[in-house]
């Protein structure tokens, strides 16, 4: 399935430009290095610690990219907005925003999503949970008495 975000191309674009930077970044640094002949270690631990520092930022990246898939939201988005708002900011919105979504299930009949609140499935009409006949309230439908009223469903 081919997915079309704008999300994605804005992704793609603003990590070209940073790897582009950093290699030209990279190769002036070394070049001047070759030219001064100053010491490079310290130049080394630098970039060792900004690989680490790169390599985080991935890793939550993907991390995000496939809870967001799994969760049905905007996965290009979420990216884009955890591996490029500095200071891992990104990431505390995305989290924060994670723990209000609703849960989505899907129907058992259809098999669209629904939120795991709801009923009757809003798409083909399935009844999703139980009515109980003495109280008329909804519950699970593997429940076998009712929470609210107490009696046999």
């Amino acid at each position: 399935m081919y997915e079309k975000s704008k999300f994605k191309v804005i992704f793609w674009v603003i990590t070209c430009i940073i790897i582009a930077g950093i290699t030209g970044l990279g190769v002036l640094m070394g070049l001047s290095s070759l030219i001064t002949e100053r010491d490079v270690m310290p130049m080394m631990i630098m970039g060792i610690f900004l690989l680490i520092i790169v390599l985080v930022i991935i890793l939550a990246g993907i991390t995000v990219y496939k809870d967001a898939k799994k969760l049905q939201l905007d996965p290009w988005m979420w990216i884009l907005i955890v591996m490029y708002v500095p200071y891992f900011i990104g990431l505390i919105i995305y989290l924060v925003v994670r723990s209000n979504e609703k849960k989505r299930v899907r129907c058992v009949h259809c098999g669209n999503p629904v939120e795991s609140d709801y009923n009757i499935c809003p798409h083909c009409g399935h009844e999703l949970a139980k009515v109980c006949s003495n109280c008329g309230k909804y519950v699970n439908k593997q429940f076998n008495i009712c929470p609210y009223c107490g009696k046999d469903l």
